[in-house]
């Protein structure tokens, strides 16, 4: 609670009231008994009457300005808590501009809050101002019946009291001129104070409509920023769902017997060898054959023909080591088309299958090179021993030496180029097993809409359009390399 200040013309007020209490007091008091006329004993007792109303009036009229006084000391405090208040938002308002919209809410509600108490206080003002009138009013009624009564002392006392009734006239003017300007005063500080309210009422209407409305917005932008998240949830759901459909859910169940009742299931253990073996394609395979052994090393490993011509003979010979070496059986699938070094490598497998329709081609190794005649010879050499250490695992599998197995060639077909379908190649042991169905199980994602060449095939430089035929360049062979591979329309061309 504030306390009530006191300035200066109050106080020299209540310092008055007090030497006028004390000179009645005084006047009261028996004093030595004067001589005088009778008229003007008569005369004293009703100057005494005429200054008792008199200080009545004054005693009234000063507790009317302590009143007031006090009224405007305790606005003032209410208006310095007022800007105490709006000096403590403003320093909230820096402090803390991440909860603005919280702090203006409770400003608004502080602003209501002061108008409210300014209201009582308008309220309080216009009681007081109720009381002061009421006390004018039996001021101005005691003055009436006093003024009356004086009237009629004066028409009976007309010559003792005329100097007496000019100053009560004279003093009456005064006082009534004070009392006018004070009501007017009292009612210019009474527009002054409801004007202030008015405005103090609006500006709060303002700020919390101001409040309201920013209110409104944050909530709109959250409902947007809401259905923005929803969308965004459902696009990402749309998305998750196609992924979700795009790739199979299920687990790969693997087995190392996948050779059931004619049915071949190949797992995600698969490496596909298709094109032209060159450059790059051992390492394709051989990576793929390791990795899957330090996966687990007695679940098989699928490499799978789709279609290949053969290629070069040391690539060939890199895949044939790391199929011997790997702990993991090997089963190797022909789906259309293996021959040459493409066919040593089916053959070679310990596990081998193919479609029935299947072509597996087998010849002597051939292949182009430049050179002088004692170059053509070595080369010879070099070819011959290459065919030797390629076709040892066929002899030994196939029961027959080289120089038959070459003689079987040529007796099929005069090129030496021997082909079969995959159910005749079975029964010559090129394949082992002719299959009417392949499941593959490793198959978890949609594939893509083009077919992208194989990984392994980076040595392809494209095809070419000359005016005789299209081929296509394979990279040239390493030192000591062949290509063994079939190319019956020069194709594949180094």
């Amino acid at each position: 609670m504030k306390s009530i200040r006191i300035n200066a013309p109050a106080m020299v007020i209540c310092a008055t009231l007090i030497v006028l209490g004390s000179a009645n007091a005084e006047e009261a008091k028996p004093g030595p008994a004067a001589v005088a006329p009778p008229p003007a004993a008569k005369l004293s007792k009703e100057q005494k009457a005429l200054k008792k109303l008199k200080d009545e009036k004054d005693m009234l009229s000063a507790q009317n300005q302590v009143r007031a006084e006090r009224l405007k000391a305790k606005l003032a405090d209410m208006l310095e808590e007022k800007e105490e208040l709006a000096a403590e938002y403003g320093l909230l308002q820096q402090k803390m501009k991440s909860e603005l919209a919280k702090l203006e809410i409770e400003k608004a509600r502080l602003d209501v809050t002061l108008a409210l108490q300014a209201a009582r206080i308008g309220e309080n003002n216009a009681e007081t101002l109720a009381k002061n009138a009421a006390i004018d009013l039996a001021i101005a009624t005691a003055r009436k019946q006093q003024e009356q009564e004086l009237l009629k002392l004066s028409m009976e006392q007309a010559r003792l009291a005329a100097e007496g009734a000019l100053d009560a006239q004279r003093h009456s003017r005064e006082v009534a001129e004070m009392t006018r300007k004070n009501a007017v005063l009292k009612l210019e500080n009474d527009r002054l104070m409801q004007q202030q309210a008015k405005q103090r009422m609006e500006m709060a209407m303002a700020t919390a409509r101001l409040a309201f409305d920013a209110a409104q917005l944050k909530g709109r932008q959250m409902a947007g920023a809401e259905k923005i998240a929803k969308l965004q949830a459902d696009v990402s759901l749309r998305a998750a769902n196609d992924k979700w459909r795009s790739e199979v859910a299920a687990d790969i169940e693997y087995s190392e017997q996948p050779y059931k009742d004619g049915v071949l299931t190949i797992s995600d253990r698969r490496i596909a060898l298709n094109g032209a073996i060159m450059g790059g394609t051992a390492d394709h395979v051989t990576e793929r054959i390791h990795y899957f052994n330090n996966q687990s090393k007695k679940l098989p490993i699928f490499i799978v023909i789709d279609s290949s011509p053969g290629g070069s003979v040391m690539e060939g010979y890199r895949i044939l080591k790391a199929m011997e070496a790997s702990d993991a059986p090997i089963h190797v699938l022909v789906k259309s088309f293996a021959a040459s070094m493409a066919a040593v490598i089916t053959t070679a497998a310990e596990e081998s299958y193919a479609y029935p329709n299947a072509i597996l081609l087998h010849h002597q190794p051939s292949g182009g090179r430049h050179g002088n005649l004692t170059q053509w010879k070595e080369q010879a050499e070099l070819f011959e021993e290459w065919a030797r250490r390629l076709h040892k695992p066929i002899e030994k599998k196939l029961g027959l030496s080289r120089e038959k197995f070459y003689a079987a060639m040529y007796k099929h077909n005069s090129m030496g180029d021997w082909e079969e379908f995959a159910d005749e190649a079975a029964k010559l042991k090129w394949v082992g097993h002719v299959v009417a169905e392949v499941r593959e199980e490793g198959i978890r994602k949609k594939p893509a809409d083009e077919a992208p060449l194989p990984l392994f095939f980076f040595g392809q430089a494209g095809e070419k359009k000359p005016a005789s035929a299209v081929y296509a360049v394979l990279p040239q062979p390493a030192p000591f390399d062949f290509y063994f591979m079939y190319n019956p329309n020069d194709y594949y061309r180094w």
